[in-house]
């Protein structure tokens, strides 16, 4: 029942759910399209919304750290190399 001049809470997620959608996020094609439709997702649940916004942001963040560290790791084994000093 809603009371006036208060706003409907959204319905919360439960701990399955949670984790199904962390591991359908998992997966590499669908789970990005699957999570973009969620983070887009205007009127639907703002929880799920807030999660696939979360995970896609920790995706970022973990790939831009991998090929930073690629590079590095790259770059030390070239000037590390017997083949540089020749």
């Amino acid at each position: 029942m809603q009371s006036y001049g208060q706003p409907e809470l959204p319905e919360p997620i439960s701990m399955g759910s949670y984790l199904g959608m962390s591991l359908l996020g998992m997966v590499p094609v669908i789970g990005l399209v699957f999570l973009l439709v969620w983070a887009l997702d205007s009127p639907g649940r703002p929880n799920r919304r807030n999660f696939a916004r979360g995970f896609l942001a920790a995706r970022v963040i973990a790939w831009a750290v991998f090929f930073v560290l690629t590079f590095v790791l790259f770059l030390i084994m070239a000037v590390a190399s017997p083949a540089f000093y020749y």
